[in-house]
């Protein structure tokens, strides 16, 4: 696991909470987003 303050993994040379971080959490952000909206669909 990468630490916020580690070296980003994908050789950016920045730290990590200022490269892939916030890209991972937009992307897990819009997978919920969506799967609520699933749900929310088929109940009504």
């Amino acid at each position: 696991m990468v630490g916020r303050n580690d070296p980003c993994p994908c050789g950016s040379g920045k730290k990590y909470k200022k490269c892939c971080m916030r890209k991972e959490q937009q992307s897990i952000e819009k997978l919920v987003e969506q799967d609520l909206k699933l749900v929310f669909d088929s109940f009504f």
